[in-house]
């Protein structure tokens, strides 16, 4: 392997943060919240990985609002009522000198029809095959709260010093302020991930 992969288990700095190796963990959906909290199953599940040695996590989908849900087990993070879950796994992920990053999203059309569930958004009313009934399109003050969704968790990340946590942005389509008129669906333009660096 040293041959191959000879830093594979050395430190990487990113930004302002040092990783103990290179081995990352991608964000893989475990259905396992609860109502969107962090549960203890959830905890040791990380926390295995974090024993194994992983030296990144990043966790699952992290729903920014209360009205649309991807899964119904997915992890939530929209007021300060989540906070002592995830201070509890970040905790236990911690004690293996892990790192963690918070996976923020908002699945647009891929919402799951939970009863009560408003008429899904999208950039169009076009929606993808598998859907029952068609999206509305979204609005640019829809946008602009979406936005300010986002933002306002990345304060409360900051502001969270005890927890340490970083965060990742993935959403299902592109509404930054700067091109709220472009609003096109990420996966039309790349799969890659956007990992924003919440540098210390």
């Amino acid at each position: 392997m040293n041959e191959y992969f000879p830093h594979l288990f050395e430190p990487i700095k990113i930004g302002k943060t040092t990783v103990k190796n290179r081995i990352f963990m991608p964000p893989i959906s475990t259905n396992m919240a609860d109502k969107g909290y962090v549960t203890d199953a959830l905890v040791e599940h990380y926390s295995a990985r974090a024993k194994g040695g992983v030296g990144l996590i990043v966790t699952e989908v992290t729903t920014v609002e209360p009205v649309y849900t991807y899964l119904p087990g997915d992890m939530s993070i929209y007021d300060d009522s989540y906070i002592p879950g995830w201070k509890k796994l970040v905790d236990a992920v911690h004690q293996y000198d892990t790192k963690i990053l918070a996976q923020l999203f908002h699945p647009a059309y891929m919402a799951f029809p939970i009863p009560g569930t408003p008429q899904l958004i999208a950039p169009s009313n076009v929606g993808p095959y598998y859907a029952k009934s068609a999206p509305r399109a979204v609005t640019v003050e829809e946008l602009h709260v979406l936005v300010q969704q986002f933002g306002e968790l990345h304060a409360v990340f900051r502001s969270q010093a005890e927890t340490e946590l970083r965060f990742s942005v993935h959403m299902r389509m592109d509404c930054s302020v700067d091109s709220l008129h472009h609003f096109i669906i990420r996966e039309q333009m790349s799969t890659a991930e956007t990992l924003t660096d919440v540098s210390d």
